[in-house]
């Protein structure tokens, strides 16, 4: 049975770890899994895997931020790692882990293989930052078998940055339609409501709702501004977010200034967010920059009507979701995505016919299938 190492920067719930996960609970029948991070035992993967019977150790000295000191230790900490594991395939994911792992895994004769969840040199950040990474990512290639995107825009984007293009393939992801824990929706804002002390959910609400981390990329400040619009005419709509990040007290000072503490709820991370899709009317992702959301996908499963920026890989996922169903707007144009909300506050989820169709091309056994075959190739 061939091992395969799983190293990820952080633990956190999110999108990246959301996909570590899938794929070596639905490899561990075929594959010898291991997982390594930074973080500690308790955060979101590291809980998750072990209710899976999957080992994950502890890198102690990977960090998100760029720290040369911290960084020259990780790469030989993943490279005893790596000796002491003798995987024959390390899977790569996230920017900060592909270019550390690369270069621990250099001359140790073994297949690397690393999943670019949206480029970092695509996020609104210096442009002195935006080259650093784009040199980091195009000279770790060089040690890279082959380097999975999640959606044609990333693998554009490597083609106009002259990456190495015989390496990079586009797998979008997917998710598990047949293991839903989803609640009803009268279900779901009952249990949301106990998140909050002021917060009053009835059947009559529009709950308009996003589930991002609260980082600047997810452009939470946008959809604020479009709740202090959309509620002076829409009295019975209310908003909530799911997450937890570094904005949090920016965004909570903002929900004051505009007085909207009874219209928008911040309810921190919750433990299972998924389940919570079905409470909303609508699905906004107003982010400026994305890889193929893993929100947006179960909003999809749910047939919810969903208001997205134009934005990475979430054009590729929504050309095949009913046009009735979706809006796309530029993630710099607030009024857009004031108009768009509004245009689908009173539209109904998707018939199930429909959504049939739109869960067959979201399945999660796609995106297993391919990787397989990059794992055998």
């Amino acid at each position: 049975m061939q091992k395969i190492l799983y190293l990820i920067t952080l633990p956190e719930a999110g999108g990246a770890q959301a996909y570590v996960l899938d794929l070596a609970t639905h490899l561990q029948t075929e594959f010898d899994i291991s997982v390594a991070s930074g973080g500690i035992n308790t955060d979101w993967l590291p809980l998750k895997l072990k209710d899976a019977g999957i080992p994950w150790y502890e890198l102690k000295y990977v960090k998100r931020s760029i720290l040369p000191h911290y960084d020259l230790a990780a790469i030989f900490a993943i490279r005893k790692l790596i000796k002491k594991l003798n995987p024959d395939i390390i899977h790569l994911n996230s920017s900060k882990i592909s270019i550390l792992g690369s270069l621990a895994a250099w001359g140790l004769n073994k297949k690397v293989i690393y999943t670019a969840h949206g480029w970092v040199f695509l996020e609104p950040l210096s442009d002195i930052a935006k080259k650093i990474y784009l040199w980091a990512e195009k000279l770790s290639a060089k040690y890279k078998n082959k380097v999975i995107c999640v959606s044609e825009y990333d693998r554009s984007a490597a083609r106009l940055n002259k990456f190495p293009m015989d390496k990079i393939v586009t797998i979008h992801n997917g998710i598990d339609i047949n293991n839903s824990d989803n609640l009803s929706q009268q279900s779901a804002r009952e249990k949301l409501a106990n998140f909050t002390s002021n917060i009053a959910i009835t059947t009559n609400n529009y709950i308009i709702g996003s589930i991002a981390n609260l980082y600047p990329t997810k452009n939470l400040p946008a959809l604020i501004t479009a709740a202090e619009q959309i509620v002076k005419t829409n009295s019975d709509t209310i908003f909530t977010i799911i997450g937890e990040g570094p904005e949090k007290n920016y965004l909570q000072d903002m929900i004051k200034q505009k007085k909207l503490t009874n219209k928008v709820f911040l309810l921190g991370s919750i433990q299972g967010a998924k389940k919570f899709i079905s409470a909303f009317n609508v699905f906004v992702l107003p982010s400026v920059k994305e890889g193929l959301p893993y929100t947006l996908l179960e909003a999809m499963a749910q047939g919810l009507p969903i208001v997205a920026t134009r934005v990475g890989g979430i054009f590729e996922m929504l050309e095949f979701y009913p046009q009735t169903h979706y809006r796309l707007v530029e993630s710099n144009d607030t009024n857009a995505l004031i108009q768009a909300i509004s245009e689908l506050i009173n539209q109904t989820p998707l018939e199930q016919k429909q959504l049939d169709r739109v869960r067959k091309q979201i399945d999660i056994a796609n995106m297993i299938n391919k990787t397989k075959e990059i794992y055998f190739n």
